[in-house]
């Protein structure tokens, strides 16, 4: 149980990053459901012949001493897709991971070609951002996601809009939000210091060039300080 432990060494910092570090290289795939081409979530709610064949839903007991009290029956579970088990051999199931298991700042830029440039604004290196409080002085927020809205999101209503960003999980949480936010942030801030030293580069070279030091900076950030708090100077010494 939580007994109100506080660790002096770090803050809630190591969680967000941490949770921001898993997502650049771990995504278990999950099969969409063909109405509306998110994950396949609700399970329990629906009749059996709506239900996605991956379904796996966990029936609660009616005395657990904690949901009872929530009024909860069933908990949504879907089963992750299989994959191909090394020289095709039987055994076990084995799921597969959609991202690269390198630090390679995906959160940030994307999986692929494709939604990376999905995500870039087209001009001067930089990425897409939303000015909306732009008036009173403050900085960008990130774009709306307004390409399958639903899709790692949940909305109240449909005139309410989640985060976009590298990382489909970008909405899970707030500190985890404002890690993606401050990348962005900092890929453009540094697309518009290479652009002012080298004018003679076009949209493409300063992306790229921006891309590579904020990936270095990811890196740095996760093996010079968030690693040695985790596993301690020991550890890392050897």
């Amino acid at each position: 149980p939580d007994e109100g432990y506080h660790d002096h060494a770090g803050t809630v910092m190591v969680v967000a990053w941490g949770q921001f570090m898993d997502h650049d290289f771990t995504l278990t795939a999950t099969p969409l459901d063909a109405r509306n081409k998110n994950d396949p979530e609700e399970c329990c709610d629906r009749p059996p012949h709506l239900k996605h064949p991956y379904c796996l839903e966990i029936i609660v007991p009616d005395d657990d001493y904690f949901y009872r009290g929530y009024n909860v029956k069933c908990m949504d579970f879907v089963r992750s897709f299989p994959s191909v088990r090394p020289n095709c051999r039987l055994g076990s199931k084995v799921p597969y991971n959609t991202l690269t298991g390198v630090i390679d700042g995906n959160t940030v830029y994307g999986v692929n070609d494709a939604f990376g440039r999905h995500l870039r604004s087209g001009y001067g290196g930089e990425l897409r951002m939303n000015p909306v409080f732009a008036e009173y002085g403050l900085k960008d927020l990130l774009p709306l996601k307004l390409d399958i809205p639903d899709e790692g999101c949940t909305r109240t209503n449909s005139s309410q809009f989640c985060f976009e960003a590298g990382e489909i999980r970008v909405n899970e949480q707030l500190v985890l939000t404002c890690m993606h936010t401050l990348m962005a942030r900092e890929h453009n801030r540094v697309a518009r210091g290479l652009s002012t030293v080298n004018p003679h580069w076009d949209d493409e070279t300063l992306y790229q060039e921006a891309r590579r030091i904020v990936i270095a900076e990811i890196q740095h950030i996760t093996f010079n300080e968030f690693l040695p708090i985790i596993l301690g100077k020991d550890v890392m010494e050897k």
